[in-house]
């Protein structure tokens, strides 16, 4: 690299970066030189800095973990959320999506990683109902790995849930007979309209979902498009189940099962979504506000009594 280039990238960088890009440990003296950092340093040291940063600065810890879910693996935001679990943002950290698909990612480590062991102390905790969702959704899927179905499923037995993959020889069978299976009602399409508007979702790679309210109560009309697989273009009947002002989470039968298939969390009034799809990992959805005006619950009925004859 020639000395105009070798300049021009220091000039880009901000003033702590280069001053302590000259000695031997980075130190971060806030919490937005984290990003910077990983342009000189390797993820592993700035991860370090940041485990420094934040033990002088526990307020911190929670917007810690949001930005290593964001730049580093999943997994290795969990030792800054559980930190901040342990302050005044707990039910901030609890509520927040972030924290499901970093404990869901630690989960399916291996049982002798440190996370994985802090994942599994963390499910039954206070946060239990807020990871369900996602956990669950992982579980539903074919590909479920051995090391979340070893870690989770003991936990979710206990609280009577028993998605498919916790379903096998070596579960507990008294947890598996008590758990409630539960089924979607037959409905005439027919005779059923809509209510309210049409709530439209994108996803990753110019995937949509949307969704509309049924005149019977709890149920909900979801439609995926531009993700590919079954469930592509199809019109399908979910029920709701609500968590109050928590938020609440859409699921289907698939396979005979129950699939969750939408989480809404509501995070100071501003909703956030996680959206599994069988066979896929769950994903961040975003609200697309002017798709949601634009789009017509009318429409996705029509669309779902002409599939259903």
């Amino acid at each position: 690299m020639n000395n105009k280039i070798l300049t021009l990238l220091l000039l880009a960088l901000p003033a702590t970066v280069i001053a302590q890009g000259r000695s031997a440990d980075y130190e971060l003296q806030r919490l937005e030189d984290l990003a910077p950092c990983l342009q000189v340093r390797t993820a592993e040291r700035c991860l370090a800095s940041l485990d420094a940063y934040v033990g002088s600065h526990p307020e911190q810890a929670y917007p810690a973990g949001k930005a290593v879910r964001l730049h580093f693996r999943h997994w290795a935001a969990l030792r800054f959320f559980d930190r901040a679990l342990q302050g005044e943002q707990a039910d901030q950290v609890c509520a927040d999506e972030d924290f499901a698909l970093a404990m869901l990612a630690a989960l399916e480590l291996p049982a002798d990683h440190a996370e994985q062991q802090m994942a599994r102390a963390l499910l039954p905790g206070r946060c239990f109902t807020d990871v369900l969702p996602v956990i669950e959704g992982a579980l539903q899927q074919s590909s479920a790995s051995s090391y979340l179905v070893n870690a989770a499923c003991p936990t979710l037995q206990q609280h009577g849930r028993v998605p498919p993959a916790c379903r096998g020889g070596a579960q507990d069978g008294a947890a598996v007979a008590a758990a409630v299976v539960e089924t979607l009602p037959e409905l005439d399409p027919a005779a059923q309209d809509v209510v309210g508007p049409v709530t439209v979702l994108g996803g990753p790679e110019g995937a949509v979902l949307q969704f509309a309210a049924l005149q019977a109560e709890g149920l909900y009309l979801v439609k995926l498009s531009g993700a590919g697989g079954d469930w592509e273009g199809r019109v399908l009947l979910h029920r709701e189940d609500s968590r109050g002002l928590q938020g609440s989470s859409l699921w289907t039968e698939h396979q005979g099962q129950r699939f969750v298939t939408v989480v809404r969390r509501d995070r100071r009034g501003y909703p956030s979504y996680v959206v599994s799809l069988p066979g896929r990992n769950s994903a961040v959805y975003r609200y697309l506000h002017d798709d949601s005006k634009a789009a017509s619950a009318r429409l996705l009925l029509d669309e779902w009594r002409r599939q259903s004859r």
